[in-house]
C-alpha cells in the first residue's frame, strides 16, 4: 500500500470546524520511498468553480519514512474543496490524491471544507442505545393496549405476552406494552452498559407499536404514557386534553432523569408522512398539507393508505414541522436532536428537499445549538451535508453494509448472500473508504454505525450466513447456527471505526431476529441465558475501553495492510493510538502491524480486546513487523511497557 495520507482529523487540518477569513492549514504525508518530492494543492472555491487554483506546499517535517508539506490559506466564505498532487521528480511523474486514496482510472473526489459549521462535540463518537418502546420494557400495566381496542388498518390490534414472538403480517397491530416509564426504569442498566445517548424510535400519539404513522405529534402517546381518563374507546383515549398532558409531563420528569444521568435523548422525526388518524387529515384548513388525486383521494407513502405523504410544496407544512421540531428540543423536554425518517424521500425534488431541511435545522439549532441533526440516507449525502441540511447521517454506506458483507456474506435485510464480498478484504476496503469520503471528517465522527437496527435484520442472524425472512424461515431458524465469534468481531469494528457506536436493544445480549417484525422481539428480562449474560459482559468491557480511550472519537483511522480475507487498520491521535487486526477467514493469517505513520519504535504491543478471550502480543522496533493471527479472530492491541 502507498502510503501517501491525508484526511481531515487535528493532524492533518487545523482548525478542524474553520470559521470564514480563519486562517487554515491542510497538510500531506508522503513516504520518502518515492525520492525527492513536491507538494502541491488544487483548490475549488465555491465561488468561482470553473476551475481549479494551484498552490504549492511547504516541506514542514521529516520524519524517518515520511515527509509532511502543509498549505496555509484563508477559509472563504463558502465551501471549498481541494486535492493533493506530489510531483515525483526523479520520474517527472506526478501523483494525485483525494478524499477516497490515489486517483487512478477515475474522477477526482475532492476533501470538503464547510465553514461556519457547528457540529455537536458530544455527538462525536456517542455511544448511542437504540429503544423500540413497545419492546423494551413494560413499566406501566395500566397505558397498556388491550387486546381488540380497536381497528387499526382493517383488523383489530392485539395485546401480547411479553414471551410471545412477533407474527409475519401483523406486526404494526401487536402491542407488548413497553413504554416511556419502561426505559425510565431501565436507566440504571442503559447507564451500567456504558450508554451516553438514547435513541428512541418514535413515541408520539399513533394507532401503531411503531408510530411511524402519527396522529399528534405534540403529544407522547398515552399508551407509552400515561391514562387517567379512560372509556375504552381509542379515540377517547388518545385525545383526552388530561391523558395527553399526564404524558408530556411524564416525557419531561423521563428527559430531567436522563439529563441527570448524564444520557442524552434523540427522537425520531417521522415528517415525511403523518397517520392516516392524524387530525390535518379531516380538518379542511389542512388540506394542503396533502396531495390528492382527482378521486379526492390523498397520496400514501409508497401506496401505504395509514401513511399519509406531507406536501413540502407549502410553506404552511414548512412552518408547522419546523415548529414541531424546536417546540421538542425546547423546555420542558429539551430533547438533545432528532434523527430524521426516510430523509431524502422528503419533498417532490432534491432541491425542495435540502431546502426545507436546511430550513429546520436551523431553526432546531437555534432553539439549542447542541442538538444533532442526522437522517436516514442510503446513497450519498454529500449534497444535504453541504447545504448544512443535516449534521450526519445514519452509516449505512460505510459501516452497516460493507462490514455485514465483509463479516457474513449477508445482506441487511439477510435477503441475499454475496460470495463476491464475504471475506473479500480489498473490496471492504474500498467500499469503506468511498463512502466515508462523502462525509467531512467531523460529520463523519457524528455518523451513527450501527449493526442492526429496527428496519433491518438482528447482526446476530446474519452471522447465520442463510438468506430469508420471517414466514418462510422460523423464529427459531434466526439463531440456529450463529457464530459467536464473528458477532463480537462486529463489535470490535464497530467500537473502532469512526462515527458515533449505535447499539439497538437487545444487541448487547446477541438477540436474533430477521427482519421487521421479527428485528423487534421483546427485550428478555426474565429469561436471558448464560449467553446472553457472557455477551453482554464483552459490551460492558469493550464499551468501557472505548470510554477510557477518549481519543477515539475524533482519530485519524486509517487501513495499514490487508491480505486477501484479513486487514489492519490503526486509529491514532497525537499522543495515544490503537492497532486492529481483523482474520475472519478459517485459517491463520500472517499480518503485518506498520507503525511508521506515528513515527514509534522499541515499544510492546498487548491485545487489550479480542473476540475469543486469548491474549496477543508483539515488539515492534520501527520496521514492519509480521505476526500470525487464528483463524476467526479480531484483536485491539494498544502499547504496553512489557510483553505478556
Amino acid at each position: 500500500m502507498l502510503r501517501l495520507f491525508s484526511d481531515q482529523s487535528e493532524r492533518y487540518l487545523s482548525p478542524v470546524q474553520p470559521k470564514s477569513n480563519e486562517k487554515v492549514s491542510i497538510r500531506l504525508r508522503v513516504p520518502k520511498s518515492l525520492g525527492p518530492t513536491e507538494g502541491n494543492v488544487y483548490f475549488l472555491p465555491q465561488k468561482n468553480p470553473g476551475y481549479y487554483k494551484h498552490a504549492q506546499m511547504e516541506l514542514i517535517m521529516e520524519t524517518k519514512h515520511f515527509k509532511f508539506f502543509e498549505a496555509v490559506f484563508v477559509m472563504p466564505e463558502r465551501i471549498i474543496r481541494y486535492h493533493f498532487e506530489v510531483r515525483v521528480l526523479n520520474s517527472e511523474k506526478s501523483i494525485f490524491y483525494d478524499a477516497v486514496g490515489v486517483v487512478k482510472n477515475r474522477a477526482v473526489e475532492d476533501f470538503i471544507l464547510i465553514p461556519d459549521v457547528r457540529y455537536p462535540e458530544w455527538a462525536k463518537g456517542a455511544v448511542y442505545y437504540q429503544i423500540f418502546v413497545d419492546r423494551f420494557y413494560n413499566g406501566d400495566k395500566s397505558n397498556d393496549v388491550t387486546d381488540g381496542e380497536y381497528i387499526y388498518d382493517n383488523f383489530p390490534v392485539s395485546s401480547k405476552k411479553w414471551s410471545d414472538m412477533p407474527q409475519k403480517g401483523n406486526g404494526h397491530r401487536e402491542f407488548y406494552g413497553g413504554d416511556i416509564l419502561g426505559v425510565m426504569k431501565k436507566l440504571d442498566y442503559i447507564k451500567a452498559l456504558g450508554a451516553e445517548v438514547i435513541y428512541l424510535n418514535p413515541v408520539f400519539v399513533s394507532p401503531s407499536p411503531h408510530k411511524y404513522d402519527t396522529q399528534d405529534y405534540n403529544s407522547i402517546d398515552p399508551h407509552f404514557g400515561v391514562i387517567t381518563e379512560n372509556h375504552g374507546s381509542y379515540r377517547e383515549i388518545t385525545k383526552s386534553r388530561k391523558n395527553l398532558d399526564a404524558s408530556n409531563r411524564l416525557f419531561s420528569d423521563f428527559m430531567k432523569k436522563c439529563h441527570e444521568n448524564n444520557i442524552k435523548v434523540v427522537l425520531d422525526g417521522v415528517f415525511n408522512h403523518c397517520g392516516s388518524e392524524n387530525e390535518w387529515l379531516d380538518n379542511p384548513q389542512y388540506r394542503d398539507f396533502f396531495y390528492w388525486n382527482k378521486e379526492n383521494e390523498y397520496e400514501g407513502w409508497w401506496g401505504y393508505q395509514t401513511l399519509p405523504k406531507l406536501n413540502y410544496g407549502t410553506l404552511k407544512v414548512w412552518q408547522a414541522i419546523s415548529g414541531i421540531g424546536r417546540r421538542w428540543v425546547e423546555e420542558p423536554y429539551c430533547i438533545d436532536g432528532w434523527r430524521l425518517d426516510v430523509a431524502s424521500d422528503l419533498g417532490k425534488s432534491k432541491y425542495q428537499n435540502i431546502s426545507f431541511w436546511r430550513y429546520f435545522s436551523k431553526l432546531v439549532k437555534k432553539s439549542n445549538p447542541d442538538a444533532v441533526v442526522f437522517a436516514e440516507m442510503y446513497s450519498s449525502p454529500k449534497e444535504w451535508i453541504e447545504s448544512k441540511a443535516w449534521d450526519s447521517v445514519m452509516n449505512y454506506n460505510g459501516f452497516m453494509e460493507p462490514v455485514s458483507f465483509y463479516l457474513t456474506g449477508m445482506e441487511k435485510h439477510n435477503e441475499f448472500f454475496s460470495p463476491e464480498l464475504y471475506l473479500n478484504a480489498g473490496k471492504f476496503i474500498v467500499s469503506v473508504i468511498k463512502a466515508y469520503a462523502q462525509l467531512p471528517m467531523q460529520s463523519r465522527f457524528i455518523a451513527l454505525n450501527q449493526l442492526s437496527n429496527h428496519d433491518h435484520s438482528r447482526w446476530m442472524t446474519r452471522t447465520t450466513k442463510v438468506f430469508g425472512a420471517l414466514g418462510e424461515k422460523s423464529h427459531l431458524q434466526a439463531c440456529e447456527g450463529v457464530d459467536i465469534e464473528v458477532f463480537k468481531t462486529g463489535l470490535i469494528m464497530l467500537y473502532t471505526f469512526p462515527g458515533a457506536k449505535g447499539l439497538y436493544y437487545g444487541d448487547e445480549i446477541g438477540m436474533s431476529g430477521w427482519t421487521d417484525p421479527d428485528n423487534r422481539r421483546p427485550f428478555p428480562w426474565d429469561s436471558m441465558t448464560d449467553e446472553n449474560i457472557s455477551l453482554l459482559e464483552f459490551c460492558k468491557k469493550i464499551n468501557a475501553f472505548y470510554l477510557q480511550n477518549t481519543f477515539l472519537r475524533t482519530a485519524t483511522f486509517e487501513f495499514t495492510y490487508y491480505t486477501e480475507h484479513s486487514l489492519v487498520y490503526i486509529c491514532y491521535s497525537k499522543d495515544d493510538f490503537v492497532v486492529v487486526a481483523v482474520n475472519p477467514s478459517q485459517k491463520t493469517e500472517d499480518l503485518q502491524i506498520d507503525l511508521s505513520v506515528i513515527d514509534v519504535e522499541n515499544i510492546y504491543l498487548v491485545s487489550e480486546i479480542s473476540n475469543n478471550g486469548k491474549k496477543y502480543s508483539l515488539k515492534y522496533e520501527g520496521e514492519p513487523v509480521t505476526f500470525s493471527l487464528d483463524e476467526r479472530t479480531s484483536v485491539i492491541f494498544k502499547k504496553s511497557k512489557s510483553m505478556l
